[in-house]
């Protein structure tokens, strides 16, 4: 008796585990402002959450993205390993100051690398294809 009550107890606990892993997992959004546009973004600051972004993902909702932020300054290159659909890529400083923005960054660019065109950005954020189409360098991300 006791035995069955290890093995089932055993199993059940096995079977929660791999029920609650293969959910997906969305971290706690941010809310970020741009000019006017507001946006909810999932926060990328660990070495292996920026290298994976949003790649391996069917889409992404309408606003939404992802904010990547990098414990130095720098330029900060992007690429679309694993990407499905285009992006909107933004570079900014430390403070929030906008250096570059690319628009439509195609999934077939990979392994192409993007980078800022300033060797100072902090943060990229990352948004749907023509998300960004009313930003522009030297406006502010407010955090």
């Amino acid at each position: 008796m006791k035995f069955r009550y290890i093995l089932l107890t055993t199993f059940v606990l096995v079977a929660v585990f791999f029920i609650w892993h293969s959910m997906p997992h969305t971290p706690p959004l941010r809310t970020i402002t741009i000019g006017s546009a507001t946006f909810q973004v999932e926060v990328a600051d660990t070495e292996s959450a920026r290298e994976l972004g949003l790649g391996e993902r069917a889409s992404l909702p309408a606003g939404r993205g992802m904010l990547f932020v990098f414990d130095t300054p720098g330029s900060q290159g992007m690429w679309m390993k694993d990407m499905r659909f285009p992006l909107d890529i933004i570079w900014a400083r430390e403070d929030g100051t906008i250096t570059t923005v690319l628009h439509d960054v195609a999934t077939s660019t990979y392994p192409e690398a993007f980078y800022s065109k300033t060797p100072d950005a902090s943060y990229v954020v990352e948004l749907n294809a023509g998300a960004a189409s009313g930003i522009f360098e030297g406006e502010r991300i407010v955090f």
